[in-house]
């Protein structure tokens, strides 16, 4: 559950919007901005649109509850303390993180217009480039017929204009407040967030399992000469066979001298290559058995008691060295800064949780679900960290999450001259009426 709720916050956190000075019969102004004689107005479409666009990300990332996804009703009549607090359904949990969104947006506007930025002519009519290019590949050219379409989603071509517009908007303000790559914030924003966004510890990881080598039609494996990305067979001890298509292969000889069946491979020079599973995309791998098996218990034992920065290092030393000897042995062991505010599986959920409630030198062990065992050694952040190429990985997001950060605080503090229209409000369509956008 604890993905649903991060997911959630992401996607509010994603949700463009836009503001319209123009009227027509069907546009209500939702929010109301007024500061030093500017007021902006922000449409009720574009909650909607917001809305809907939730609903379709929810319902394409395969998010469950109950074995329902976010199409069926009773997705959106879960209950729980979504902030800790309030009792209430996900769909009203949801509708209130929505309208935040839209004053978090309006706010970033009105910063975008009292700091006198503008979108290039250029970018405006490549803006106008693309709803014409979705006007013709969704609705044949016909704007009515597309209009119809996003009436589904409370706005029409024009609006969903202005949507796009508003994103490139966010886009300027960003790099005019920050700089591109937040090059605009000091060291000491830069080191603050760090510290309150990243957690920093070296770990050991071991699998109840390990990898597999690729194997011919014999189960043998396959020893390949890497250099020249060929197999690589034992021709002093094999039999040179002819094959039917011409090639020349290696085969173990019988007593008699005959080729067998079995390749002669050259397990002296050559290397074996880790076999991929059925998805083509991660390792095969199978449990341990035997001896390796008793020791991986005892190794798991042995994470259980150790408390120590000395035992850990130990350890932590230990583990570098085997999965530098054996390719074949699954496991992990690398110093990591971890960011806390994403979630990406269950595992990664608990580890943050505990990590977050230790002190920098303390150890902690834990057993996932898999059966794979860990062992932590908490560390405070090292200055500077997210230069370090060596991080790099780990920070790639660093720069994009610190300068939405910074812009969140700036726009929130203008939340005190938004105004909502409740009775255009409570008539806006809930998360269960609205049709999911998979697209706009």
């Amino acid at each position: 559950m604890k993905r649903l709720f991060a997911l959630l916050l992401s996607l509010c956190l994603l949700l463009s919007l836009c503001l319209s000075f123009s009227s027509c019969g069907r546009e209500k102004a939702l929010l109301t901005y007024e500061k030093d004689g500017s007021k902006l107005t922000f449409l009720s479409n574009y909650y909607t649109l917001f809305a809907a666009r939730a609903k379709g990300s929810l319902a394409a990332s395969g998010v469950t509850i109950g074995g329902y996804d976010a199409t069926k009703d009773s997705f959106w009549d879960y209950t729980d303390k979504f902030d800790g607090e309030t009792v209430e359904t996900l769909g009203e949990y949801q509708a209130k993180q929505i309208l935040e969104s839209c004053k978090f947006y309006l706010a970033a506007h009105a910063l975008f217009t009292e700091r006198g930025l503008s979108l290039s002519e250029s970018l405006l009519e490549e803006l106008e480039s693309t709803l014409d290019e979705l006007v013709e590949a969704d609705a044949g050219g016909s704007k009515a017929k597309f209009n119809s379409i996003l009436s589904a989603y409370g706005v029409n071509r024009d609006q969903l204009l202005e949507v796009y517009r508003m994103e490139e908007e966010i886009d300027a303000l960003k790099e005019n407040l920050y700089g591109k790559d937040a090059s605009l914030v000091g060291k000491t924003l830069k080191e603050e967030y760090l510290a309150e966004h990243y957690l920093h510890f070296d770990l050991v990881r071991i699998d109840p399992f390990e990898y597999c080598y690729e194997t011919d039609q014999n189960g043998d494996e396959i020893y390949y000469d890497s250099a020249n990305n060929r197999i690589a067979y034992d021709k002093v001890n094999g039999v040179k066979v002819v094959e039917d298509d011409g090639s020349v292969t290696y085969r173990l000889p019988d007593e008699t001298g005959a080729a067998t069946d079995r390749y002669a491979y050259d397990k002296e020079n050559g290397l074996r290559a880790l076999a991929l599973d059925s998805t083509g995309k991660t390792y095969a791998a199978a449990p341990l058995t035997g001896e390796k098996l008793e020791a991986f218990s005892e190794r798991s034992a042995e994470f259980a008691n150790v408390r120590t920065k000395e035992e850990f290092d130990r350890i932590y030393a230990e583990e570098i060295a085997l999965l530098k000897e054996d390719e074949q042995k699954s496991g992990y062991a690398a110093e990591v800064y971890l960011p806390t505010g994403s979630s990406f599986s269950s595992v990664l959920d608990e580890i943050v949780e505990l990590l977050s409630g230790m002190e920098a030198g303390e150890v902690a062990s834990l057993d996932d679900e898999n059966g794979n065992v860990y062992l932590f050694l908490k560390k405070d952040p090292t200055p500077g960290a997210y230069e370090d190429e060596n991080f790099a990985t780990w920070f790639s997001g660093f720069s994009e999450g610190l300068v939405n950060s910074l812009l969140e605080a700036a726009c929130k503090a203008l939340f005190p001259y938004i105004s909502v229209n409740e009775e255009v409000l409570k008539n806006l369509p809930s998360l269960k009426e609205v049709e999911p956008d998979y697209y706009y």
